[in-house]
């Protein structure tokens, strides 16, 4: 994806669990939604130092959002905190 000649939007269909084991391979007829569209329409005057200084959390939540019991959600946190270690 190149911004350089202007926006890009991004689209991805995900399909929703709907129980089951989420350690498995789901159905491939397993129905898709469109959950929304990212769309990008400059760079950050800092693009190349941004990166190192962000670091996403996917177990940090905001006020009415609670965690899912999902024991996979738990250890994510600590993957993704050790990969944005290794790369600073």
């Amino acid at each position: 994806m190149s911004i350089a000649g202007g926006a890009s939007s991004l689209q991805r269909p995900s399909a929703l669990r709907a129980g089951g084991d989420a350690t498995r391979r789901w159905p491939d007829d397993r129905s898709l939604i469109e959950l929304g569209v990212l769309r990008l329409r400059r760079l950050a005057g800092d693009e190349d130092a941004v990166p190192r200084r962000i670091g996403f959390l996917p177990t940090r939540l905001v006020d009415g959002i609670e965690p899912p019991s999902d024991p996979l959600f738990a250890a994510r946190g600590d993957v993704y905190r050790a990969a944005y270690a290794a790369r600073n």
